[in-house]
């Protein structure tokens, strides 16, 4: 528990971001919305390999080649590659493979090579079918696993993408943004994959620009009584097309007939202005945070500083609602809800008396909300903080514990693609520069 307890402070010191926002794990270099998989030392080290030259001498130890010779950098020179370590017999890394090789029909026009490359045990009984027409698609077998730790690859499947440079491009990333990835390698020439270093300094010192003129602008305009600017809010198509973060996969998720992933069936938040506590804030053009907190488990509301303070940092693009849910203790008993109206909001005041707080609180009597965002994790001892995020239609993006790298990445993937959010950003952006001249 202590140890939990830590993890979990370290999470919120990573709430207090201000331009990072929970995504400060990721190598954010080329692509931000790519999210790379693994944290700490190991995702430190893969992110000092990518944009630089990729050692080819690797594929030499693969064995049992497959639907073609053993790829060299001759091979692959002026082509975009992208690796796939896999292991037939795991449901979820033989869905990897499906993945991959859509990846080889889709490019296989612009020269993209996939390269599969099997775990040592188990290779004899892989059905090892043919290439899709006119591509590149290879198998091979990293009989004594040296392969693997070349790339330090760790939990197939493990996905890892070369550009037309012959660089690095992206280490280990997450299956969800495969596609994205392949699509980014394939549109670009092998000159501009060369120069990609350069024109990351380039855009880097644009943004910096950009940011001293925001903040000069911004001291003539104050933000935190900006009024709410009119703006029109964003179609259900517009919403659909948004390209959001893949939610939290159901560990029982049976995989479809062809393999591919199961669309889940996100759900749609209602929350009741007369829920609320003080007031309802302005959720419109804004995403919101759920945390689930009770005011008899201290340590679920030992955070709320840092939530607080995550709030006053992104609120003009966020509301952070501490939700109040009829939890489990660490014993697994259930903590009670006042049933009381009256006495609950009573208590709400008295809590509220120490501390000094500008988000609101969400009260889910029923926990009829806390059970639609832990509906996929089955043990008893849920780890805290659970958060819920929402999009500015309401609908439930991303669920769960939030030191969860997946669950960072996703928060600012939200901020990134919401169509309400960038439609209010817009307004309030036209309304910021005509008040530039004032």
């Amino acid at each position: 528990m202590r140890h939990a307890r830590r993890s979990a402070a370290r999470s919120f010191v990573l709430c207090a971001g201000v331009a990072a926002g929970l995504a400060s794990w990721a190598h954010a270099q080329v692509e931000p919305s790519i999210i790379r998989e693994g944290e700490g030392p190991r995702r430190a080290e893969l992110n000092t390999r990518e944009l630089k030259a990729f050692d080819f001498a690797a594929f030499a130890s693969l064995k049992d080649w497959t639907n073609g010779a053993a790829l060299t950098a001759g091979d692959a020179a002026g082509k975009p590659v992208l690796i796939l370590t896999w292991t037939d017999y795991v449901p979820q890394s033989k869905r990897g493979l499906v993945i991959a090789r859509r990846m080889a029909e889709q490019h296989a026009a612009k020269g993209l090579i996939v390269v599969c490359v099997h775990a040592p045990s188990g290779w004899d009984k892989v059905a090892k079918g043919a290439a899709p027409e006119g591509s590149t698609f290879l198998l091979a077998h990293d009989a004594d696993g040296g392969f693997r730790r070349a790339l330090s690859s760790d939990v197939d499947p493990d996905f890892y993408v070369i550009d037309r440079a012959g660089q690095l491009r992206y280490a280990d990333i997450a299956t969800e943004s495969v596609e994205a990835a392949c699509a980014a390698v394939v549109a670009e020439s092998r000159e501009d994959a060369a120069a990609i270093n350069d024109r990351l300094k380039a855009d880097a010192a644009k943004r910096d620009a950009d940011l001293r003129r925001t903040a000069g602008l911004r001291e003539r305009v104050d933000l935190t009584s900006l009024p709410e600017i009119p703006f029109t809010e964003p179609t259900p198509d517009e919403y659909k097309k948004a390209k959001w973060p893949a939610p939290p996969k159901d560990p029982n998720e049976q995989p479809s007939a062809t393999g591919e992933p199961v669309e889940p069936d996100l759900p749609r938040v209602a929350l009741s202005d007369s829920n609320f506590f003080p007031a309802k804030p302005q959720l419109k053009g804004r995403i919101t945070l759920l945390y689930f907190w009770h005011p008899e488990s201290r340590f679920t509301f030992q955070g709320m500083d840092r939530f607080d303070l995550l709030q006053r940092q992104r609120g003009r693009d966020l509301n952070v609602v501490g939700c109040l849910s009829p939890l489990k203790d660490n014993s697994g008993g259930e903590l009670k809800m006042e049933t009381d109206p009256k006495k609950l909001r009573e208590k709400l005041e008295e809590f509220q008396k120490a501390r000094v707080q500008g988000h609101s609180i969400f009260i889910d009597a029923d926990g009829g909300i806390f059970q639609q965002a832990q509906k996929f994790y089955n043990n008893s001892a849920l780890p805290l903080p659970w958060v819920a995020i929402l999009s500015s239609d309401g609908v439930m993006r991303w669920w769960g514990w939030i030191a969860d790298p997946k669950g960072q990445a996703a928060f600012d993937r939200i901020f990134e693609v919401d169509p309400g959010v960038l439609a209010r950003r817009a307004a309030e952006a036209a309304y910021i520069r005509s008040k530039e001249g004032q």
